[in-house]
């Protein structure tokens, strides 16, 4: 019976560790060095990247983020990037999820970004997916989010 609980107490540990990692909670909130790469290099299985290219605004999501331990709610704006200079693509294989709300009036922005890269189902929920589809975008096989880091706090 003693190895059970050592078994669950074991797993309930490992469950939260997870859950904390995931939501870059405590204390995993620390801002990796991103490995700088070209847009076409952009891979799934990375940690984290800086990469440049082009933000698609004609269609942008906002979904509020839930408050996590020790954090407030957050509003994150949810967007296409493409390769840079391409205004006319709709094959999505990364989309971006920041915090900064893009400018109202501004279509298409190149753009330079730093972030961690996270699996769709972290930001992206089937509604959101079925929204940009809807605007004429469709997402290639191994598309990622782009969790873009938080702006420095300061005066």
């Amino acid at each position: 019976m003693k190895r059970v609980g050592v078994l669950v107490a074991a797993l309930s540990i490992s469950l939260v560790v997870y859950a904390l990692w995931m939501t870059r909670s405590w204390p995993f909130d620390g801002l990796p060095t991103p490995e700088a790469v070209s847009w076409s290099e952009a891979r799934a299985d990375a940690d984290a990247i800086t990469v440049s290219g082009t933000a698609h605004y004609t269609l942008r999501a906002n979904v509020t983020r839930g408050a996590r331990m020790g954090r407030e709610a957050q509003e994150i704006w949810i967007f296409p990037l493409m390769e840079k200079g391409d205004v006319n693509s709709k094959q999505v294989r990364i989309m971006v999820a920041m915090e900064r709300e893009p400018g109202r009036t501004v279509t298409y922005e190149d753009l330079t970004l730093s972030g961690w890269v996270r699996p769709p189902g972290a930001v992206m929920n089937w509604q959101l997916e079925d929204s940009f589809m809807g605007a004429g975008y469709f997402f290639a096989e191994d598309y990622f989010v782009l969790e873009v880091f938080p702006a420095p706090e300061g005066p």
